[in-house]
């Protein structure tokens, strides 16, 4: 199985992700289709492809100055590795020395640093955080190895319980954050309500009666009045 590639300059690359061992076509007991390995196989061999190509194009956008569209020279060479739900993969880190044209920032750039912050996704620290939720640690890690191409570098229940944590206290700081957004109106002190009523004689020429009409005034402290009124159901007619 192989899989194309289209980078952001039009150019495509085609890259072979899993090859087959070979099956007999008489044979009824062959697996039918793809197994479980199988796929898990798949999915990591995509998920590398992927993962590598866009570091690499990222790296190569990032390498050329915004400014002056020069090269940056080239500091070191590195590795970084990024976890996911579909396996390790381990890319080509470049750093980048400041361009010559940069004035007030004169700080290395790390492209793979800007695309990883964390070294995982976060799509696998959201799984992590949910399964050390609902399950035990370690059935949370024998659960992620049964279905997940995770493979050797499969998270330990420590590692499991730190993410659980640290999402959870990520979500508590958004939700404060959001409180102290939406300061709650203090009550009012003082409300004045002012309600009138009135009768609406029938039409010439038209059968039926006099209804009534109620409207009301409601005004608090900060002044601003608000207005409504109701008819009887005979109005309508």
């Amino acid at each position: 199985m192989t899989i194309e590639l289209s980078g952001a300059d039009g150019t495509k690359r085609i890259h072979e992700v899993v090859r087959g061992s070979g099956s007999d076509p008489h044979s009824p007991l062959d697996p039918l289709a793809l197994t479980l390995d199988d796929g898990k196989a798949l999915l990591a061999g995509v998920q590398r492809h992927l993962v590598e190509a866009r570091v690499a194009e990222y790296s190569a956008l990032r390498r050329r100055c915004s400014h002056c569209q020069s090269l940056r020279s080239l500091k070191d060479a590195r590795s970084r590795q990024l976890n996911s739900l579909f396996g390790t993969v381990e890319v080509a880190a470049p750093r980048f020395k400041p361009c010559r044209c940069a004035i007030t920032e004169r700080s290395t750039l790390a492209p793979a640093s800007e695309l990883m912050p964390d070294r995982c996704t976060p799509e696998y620290e959201r799984t992590l955080a949910k399964l050390g939720a609902w399950l035990p640690y370690r059935r949370a890690r024998q659960f992620l190895s049964e279905f997940l191409p995770i493979g050797d570098d499969l998270p330990w229940q420590e590692t499991i319980c730190r993410r659980t944590i640290r999402v959870g206290a990520g979500l508590e700081r958004e939700s404060l954050s959001r409180a102290k957004m939406q300061r709650t109106v203090p009550p009012s002190e003082t409300m004045t309500v002012s309600i009138d009523a009135g009768h609406v004689r029938t039409a010439r020429g038209h059968q039926g009666r006099t209804f009534e009409v109620m409207a009301a005034q409601v005004r608090n402290d900060d002044g601003k009045p608000v207005l409504f009124s109701g008819v009887s159901g005979e109005a309508d007619q």
